[in-house]
């Protein structure tokens, strides 16, 4: 078993999430399970300490991956005050904390909360760690996303293009960032009407994450809804349906018939075929 290598004393907490041959993060049970143990064995610490919350951080993070957003958020809240207490309102890791409560509040629909969360944060780290430092990009993604979710398309469309430029510069067409703003660019774009553009940016996004990250990790998924979603709003609902239904296998394999995404995969495919 991967967690009984792995010590809460050593400084070197990297091996609960993410691989330490190939570096590759987690997801899945996998990521679960393993945040689950190193917090079962970090309880035993003062809350105080950084085991102590990096272990409740990371398994927020986990929980709020597996679709438990209002668990998740509300173990944010909680590192990020004592975070806040021990390390200081401007620590990096606070901000971190700050920035992944407001993913979580996004998930759960509080989408304006989460956009003031984050408008703070991006202005902190553009502060502290440079405006382009990769937390910091990773935030003014983040915003542009919440943006888009409160309905604020054409917002957000102009933050993801002033964010990408600075992406493809600083991090490279192919990081997992890139991706996603790429991504969400052209989710801003298909709710515009804009679906031409929207789906040749879904599908180079998409060849993209399948070859960097392979085709069962949650962004491939993701980045395939997307072009599944643009095409229905397009009206060709035959071919939605059958990328749907690509999504669907690989989360009823990956993820089990209940799950939040395996649903909605499933209410997409009836939609689509309606």
């Amino acid at each position: 078993m991967a967690a009984a290598h792995l010590r809460t004393d050593t400084g070197k907490s990297h091996g609960w999430w993410k691989c330490a041959t190939c570096g590759t993060c987690f997801t899945g049970a996998m990521e679960l399970g393993l945040a689950e143990t190193w917090w079962s064995k970090a309880q035993q610490l003062p809350e105080e300490d950084d085991q102590w919350m990096g272990a409740a951080e990371n398994l927020a993070n986990a929980l709020n991956a597996q679709g438990k957003h209002a668990e998740a958020a509300a173990m944010h809240r909680k590192v990020l005050a004592i975070s806040r207490r021990v390390r200081g309102p401007e620590d990096p890791d606070t901000l971190a904390t700050a920035n992944n409560l407001a993913l979580a509040l996004d998930h759960q629909g509080k989408h304006a909360e989460a956009t003031k969360m984050l408008r703070e944060v991006l202005a902190l780290r553009q502060r502290v760690l440079g405006p382009e430092h990769p937390d910091t990009l990773t935030t003014g993604g983040n915003l542009a996303l919440a943006l888009d979710n409160q309905g604020k398309h054409a917002e957000a469309e102009t933050a993801y293009r002033e964010m990408l430029s600075v992406f493809q510069r600083v991090l490279g067409p192919e990081h997992p960032v890139t991706l996603t703003a790429n991504n969400n660019l052209a989710h801003a774009l298909n709710k515009q009407g804009k679906f031409s553009e929207a789906v040749i940016m879904n599908r180079e996004v998409l060849a993209l994450r399948r070859r960097v990250l392979g085709p069962e990790h949650p962004g491939t998924l993701n980045a395939t809804n997307g072009l599944a979603s643009t095409l229905c709003s397009q009206g060709k609902f035959a071919e939605a349906a059958t990328v749907y239904r690509e999504v669907l296998a690989v989360l009823l394999r990956v993820l089990g018939p209940e799950h939040p995404s395996t649903l909605e995969a499933a209410d997409n495919i009836a939609a689509c075929s309606r």
